[in-house]
C-alpha cells in the first residue's frame, strides 16, 4: 500500500505548472512542466498590486521600489513547480484571470496562499477596492499579513527608501570580457532565445548593479529558430530552446564569461561557459538520503521518483548494477521485484552520478517487510535477476553488499543463475579480463585479421552480446542517404498530419510503423517483433537495431509510403570463429563492454568489416 499521503489541494482549485514570473503580481503558466507553448496562459495574484519593473515598452527606465524583490520573492517560491491555483475574478474586458495560487510548504506539506510571503514581506500591497461579495476563505489571513508588516514598517511600509538598483543593458560585450575575464559571476536567465543562447541578469555590485548580457554558451552550436536569411527554423530547434527553458528560464546560474561572440550579429554578446546548479538540494544533501516517492517502474532498475520537498520529478537508474533488456529472459521478474518493492512507496535515494541520458545513477532505499529500508539494487542482485555492473558498483559506497549479494545468488543458483555451468570463476575472471585487457590494447588494424578483399566501413550501432550485434555502413552515400531521410522524418512527426495518425489496426507482427524511442522521443522507423495483450508492442528499430516494448497508442504510428523506399539501415551481424557468452551468461556484460570501448577509442569510431 502506497506510503505517500500528500495533503489534498485546497477545494475549488486546478494544477498547474509555473514557467517563469513576469512581476510581484503576475506569473506564466503551462498545463504541466512538458507542455507545448500552446497551453501557456498569463494569470495575476488576486487582490494584490505591486511596484512595477522597467520596461522599455512603458518607457520605464527604472524598476520601482521593492518590484524586484516583489519578483524575487515569487521566483524562488514557484518557478519549476506544480502549484494549485484557484481563478476568483477576471477583468471583463481583456480578460485577464485574478487568482489565489497555492504551492506545498516543504516543512508542513500544506498548501499555502503564496501571496501570504509578498505581504509579509511588505513588497506588495492589497488593492484599494471594495470587497467583493464573494472573498475567498483566507482573504483573512491577507489582510492580518498585511497589517503585520504595517506594524512592522517592512518593506513599502518602512519609513526608508531601499538601496537602488542599476540597470544596464550591456553593449559592449568586448569590455565586459576585458573586466570579468575568468570571474564566476552569478546571474538569473531571463530569456532564452534559442538552444545556445540565453539573455542573463548579471548581479553585481553585491545585487545592487544588474547587467542584462546575452550570453552564447561556448563549445557548442544549437540550431537556431530564425536562421539568416530564412524564416523557417532549423531542424530540431524548437526542441532545444525548449529543453533549455524547461533547466535555465528564470533559474540561478554561474558564468565564466571567455570571449565575445564573433561575427557580425552577435546581439552585442559573450561566449560563457554556463554552470547551472541543477537540483541544488541533491548537492546540500551531500551523501545524505533525500526522501522521495517512487512514482513510476520503467523497467527493473529505471525508475521515475518524485522529490515532494522540491515538487522535482527525477529519472533515476539503480547504481552498481545491469538488469535484462526488454525480451531477454529475466527482464519480467526484474521488473516485477522492483514494482513490487518500489512502486508508489516512500524510498530514499543517494545520488552519485549522471549518465548520457540525464537520468541520476543512485542508490535507492526501499522498506522491508520489517519497515526497515534496504537497498533496492542488493534485493535484485539476491534475487538472481540482476548482474553486477563493475565499473558503477565499484564507485560506489555500497559495492561490497553488491559483489556479496551477486555471490550469494549465484551459490543458491537464483534466477538468472539456475541454468549456468559451475566452473572455476575466480580463474575464469581473471583470464577473461587479461583479454579484455590485451584486446583493447591493439589497435583496429592489429586487431583484424589481414584481408584484402571485401572490406566495408561501418560503425556498430547496438550491441546485442560481444559476438552478435547491428552495424550501419559509413560509406559516404549511406551516411548521407539515412541522415536525410531523418531530417524528413523528424519534420513529418513534427507535422498536425503526423500527430493525427495512429498505429495501423489491428497491429500485427511484422508491420512497418514508426516509432518513438523512449530514450530520446524521437521517431524512428520500425518493424513490429511481437504485439501484447497490455496495450503495448515489442518493436525492433532496423535502422540502428535497438529493440524495445512501447505503448502502442501513444509511440506508434503508421509509416507513410515514401518512408519505406530507403532499405532498412542496420544490418545483423556476428563474429566469425568465436564464441561469446550469451545475453545472460558469465562475463557477458565484460565481454559486451570490452566491444564497446574498443568500438569507440576505434579511428574515427568506425571499424573495417571482413566480410
Amino acid at each position: 500500500m502506497p506510503a505517500h499521503d500528500a495533503s489534498a489541494p485546497p477545494a475549488g482549485t486546478s494544477r498547474a505548472f509555473v514557467k517563469c514570473i513576469l512581476s510581484g503580481d503576475s506569473l506564466v503558466l503551462k498545463e504541466s512542466a512538458t507542455s507545448p507553448p500552446a497551453s501557456e496562459r498569463t494569470v495575476s495574484l488576486a487582490y494584490l498590486v505591486s511596484p512595477r519593473l522597467a520596461s522599455s515598452k512603458r518607457g520605464q527606465a527604472n524598476d520601482e521600489p521593492y518590484a524586484y524583490d516583489a519578483r524575487e520573492t515569487m521566483r524562488r517560491v514557484l518557478v519549476g513547480k506544480d502549484i494549485a491555483l484557484r481563478v476568483d475574478y477576471s477583468n471583463p474586458t481583456t480578460g485577464r484571470e485574478f487568482c489565489s495560487v497555492y504551492a506545498m510548504s516543504p516543512k508542513t506539506r500544506e498548501w499555502v496562499n503564496v501571496a501570504l510571503l509578498s505581504l509579509q514581506r511588505g513588497c506588495v500591497k492589497l488593492r484599494d477596492e471594495p470587497p467583493r461579495s464573494a472573498l475567498p476563505i483566507d482573504y483573512a489571513l491577507l489582510q492580518e499579513a498585511q497589517r503585520r508588516a504595517q506594524e512592522a514598517r517592512t518593506g513599502l511600509w518602512s519609513d526608508k527608501s531601499p538601496p537602488a538598483i542599476t540597470l544596464i543593458q550591456t553593449t559592449d560585450p568586448a569590455a565586459f570580457v576585458k573586466q570579468y575575464k575568468g570571474q564566476t559571476l552569478t546571474g538569473i536567465v531571463e530569456h532564452v532565445r534559442d538552444g545556445g543562447c540565453v539573455k542573463i541578469r548579471v548581479l553585481l555590485d553585491n545585487g545592487h548593479t544588474h547587467h542584462f548580457l546575452w550570453t552564447t554558451f561556448s563549445g557548442i552550436k544549437a540550431p537556431m529558430l530564425k536562421p539568416q536569411g530564412s524564416d523557417a527554423p532549423e531542424p530540431y530547434a524548437e526542441a532545444a530552446r525548449d529543453f533549455v527553458e524547461a533547466r535555465l528560464l528564470q533559474r540561478e546560474v554561474q558564468l565564466l564569461a571567455e570571449d565575445v561572440v564573433p561575427g557580425p550579429n552577435t546581439s552585442n554578446g559573450v561566449l560563457a561557459t554556463v554552470l547551472h546548479p541543477f537540483l541544488p538540494f541533491l548537492q546540500r544533501a551531500g551523501a545524505k538520503r533525500v526522501h522521495a516517492v517512487a512514482e513510476h517502474v520503467v523497467n527493473g532498475s529505471r525508475l521515475r521518483v518524485v522529490i515532494p520537498r522540491e515538487s522535482a520529478k527525477l529519472a533515476v537508474v539503480l547504481a552498481g548494477i545491469r538488469v535484462p533488456r526488454q525480451g531477454e529472459p529475466g527482464a519480467e521478474e526484474a521488473m516485477a521485484l522492483t514494482s513490487s518493492l518500489a512502486m508508489q512507496r516512500d524510498v530514499q535515494i543517494e545520488v552519485d552520478a549522471v549518465d548520457k541520458t540525464g537520468a541520476f545513477i543512485a542508490t535507492v532505499h526501499v522498506p522491508d517487510a520489517q519497515g526497515k529500508m534496504k537497498n533496492l539494487a542488493v534485493a535484485l542482485l539476491e534475487a538472481g535477476w540482476a548482474s553486477i555492473h563493475e565499473y558503477s558498483a565499484d564507485q560506489s559506497a555500497y559495492g561490497n553488499q553488491l559483489y556479496a549479494a551477486e555471490r550469494s545468488a549465484k551459490a543458491e543458483k537464483a534466477g538468472l543463475w539456475a541454468f549456468e555451468e559451475d566452473e572455476d570463476e575466480e580463474g575464469a575472471e581473471a583470464a577473461a579480463k587479461e583479454a579484455a585487457k590485451k584486446l583493447e590494447q591493439m589497435s583496429v588494424a592489429e586487431a583484424a585479421p589481414t584481408v584484402t578483399k571485401n572490406l566495408a566501413p561501418v560503425t556498430v550501432s547496438e550491441i546485442v552480446t560481444a559476438a552478435h550485434f547491428y552495424l550501419q555502413s559509413m560509406a559516404p552515400d549511406a551516411v548521407a542517404n539515412l541522415e536525410n531521410m531523418m531530417a524528413q522524418f523528424a519534420t513529418y512527426h513534427a507535422s498536425p498530419a503526423a500527430t493525427a495518425t495512429a498505429a495501423p489496426s489491428p497491429l500485427k507482427a511484422g508491420d512497418h510503423v514508426s516509432a518513438k524511442f523512449t530514450a530520446d522521443n524521437q521517431w524512428y522507423r520500425a518493424r513490429v517483433r511481437k504485439v501484447l495483450n497490455n496495450g503495448t508492442a515489442t518493436v525492433v528499430y532496423y535502422d540502428y537495431g535497438n529493440v524495445e516494448t512501447v505503448p502502442t497508442a501513444t509511440h506508434i504510428r503508421a509509416l507513410p509510403a515514401h518512408f519505406t523506399k530507403l532499405p532498412p539501415q542496420a544490418q545483423e551481424a556476428r563474429l566469425a570463429y568465436v564464441r561469446a557468452p550469451t545475453a545472460t551468461g558469465a562475463f557477458a556484460d565484460d565481454a559486451a563492454d570490452a566491444l564497446d570501448r574498443l568500438r569507440m577509442n576505434g579511428p574515427g569510431k568506425s571499424i573495417v568489416l571482413a566480410l
